[in-house]
């Protein structure tokens, strides 16, 4: 009854990530940016196919990113975090012992993708506490004006079929490793049963043969 249930579990989870991973990426825009002191700045801009950052999980309070279209409506609005904290591990050779830290920076290079949308204008970017820190115009990837080509990045993933044969093996291969990692567990509990039957059952004759005696 558990190996039928370990074996629709391991089916359910393949199957989830196989229609994941079919899932056509769609275009996005791909934004590096810079942070100084709480200054954004804009260092390149282009568009390509590919998959937008996850927005599932978003920060109570952070850097809030609105994409505007061109009648001013709100197309995509989501809040995220720039990384200014670096953790490190230092090794001492003379002492040979270990130590960490959190680093604090000023500034750092941040890479955000953001889903494309046709009738974008612009992509804008406030502070936490709702100061508009960075504005880009991003009207000339609109499918209504020409696209410059040297701003279109190259397509980073396949798509479809062809990128779901691709993994396809390596889910194979995650379902493989749970189920027999299922049954290697179940095998021991097994084991450690009999076990435990088998020390029960010589201290019953153990007790038996005591007070067997005259």
């Amino acid at each position: 009854m558990e190996n039928r249930k370990i074996i629709s579990l391991t089916i359910a989870v393949f199957l989830l990530c196989l229609g994941v991973l079919a899932e056509n990426p769609g275009r996005i825009y791909v934004l590096d940016l810079n942070y100084d002191q709480g200054n954004l700045s804009l260092q390149d801009i282009g568009t390509r196919e590919g998959y937008a950052s996850g927005r599932v999980i978003q920060p109570d309070k952070g850097y809030r990113c609105d994409v505007l279209s061109t009648e001013g409506t709100v197309l995509e609005s989501f809040r995220f975090d720039i990384p200014l904290r670096v953790y490190y591990d230092k090794f001492d050779p003379r002492s040979g012992e270990i130590t960490g830290g959190v680093e604090n920076l000023d500034s750092a290079d941040y890479a955000l993708t953001i889903p494309y949308f046709k009738n974008a204008k612009s992509i804008e970017f406030y502070d936490p506490d709702g100061t508009l820190r960075l504005s880009v115009d991003v009207s000339e990837f609109s499918e209504q004006t020409t696209v410059k080509p040297s701003t279109t990045l190259p397509a980073e993933k396949p798509s479809g079929i062809t990128g779901c044969l691709i993994y396809l093996p390596v889910l194979l291969l995650i379902a493989l490793v749970l189920f027999f990692g299922y049954r290697k567990l179940e095998t021991k509990k097994i084991e450690n049963q009999r076990r435990e039957f088998e020390q029960w059952k010589e201290e019953q004759e153990r007790l038996k043969g005591s007070t067997s005696k005259p």
